[in-house]
């Protein structure tokens, strides 16, 4: 009866034992749970800050490119107003050219009547005072 008692309390302890091992596991494991959904949570709330980040970043490059597109846009446009500026500005000179290339002519044209007038006018000048010269009356 004694080994029956002293079996009956080795099993008792080891009941009690295994029982506190239960417990502590239980334990363990509720914490554990406890951790894991924090984690989870925490996984959660990064996964939305990420995709809020990456969706600013695609706004701002989204932006930039756009940017870029006027950039590159307003630089074609400056060109070709500056290429239209260089073209109107030869084509000024070109006109002034010509123009100075006819009044120059004009100018020696009217230098030249000029001078046959004067030739002409000596001439008759001349005449005149050889009559007067000669005694003849002056036309008046």
């Amino acid at each position: 009866m004694l080994q029956a008692s002293f079996d009956t309390l080795t099993q008792s302890t080891s009941s009690s034992r295994l029982l506190s091992k239960v417990k502590a596991l239980q334990s363990a494991h509720t914490a554990q749970g406890h951790q894991l959904t924090q984690a989870l949570s925490r996984v959660q709330d990064l996964t939305g800050q990420l995709a809020e980040q990456e969706a600013g970043y695609s706004n701002e490059i989204s932006g930039l490119k756009h940017l870029v597109s006027m950039m590159e846009e307003r630089e074609q446009q400056a060109k070709e107003i500056a290429d239209n500026v260089e073209h109107e500005w030869a084509t000024v000179g070109e006109k002034a050219e010509r123009r100075e290339a006819t009044l120059r002519e004009q100018v020696e044209k009217e230098k030249k009547e000029e001078r046959l007038e004067t030739e002409k006018r000596s001439k008759q000048l001349e005449a005149v005072l050889g009559k007067m010269g000669r005694g003849a009356a002056c036309p008046t």
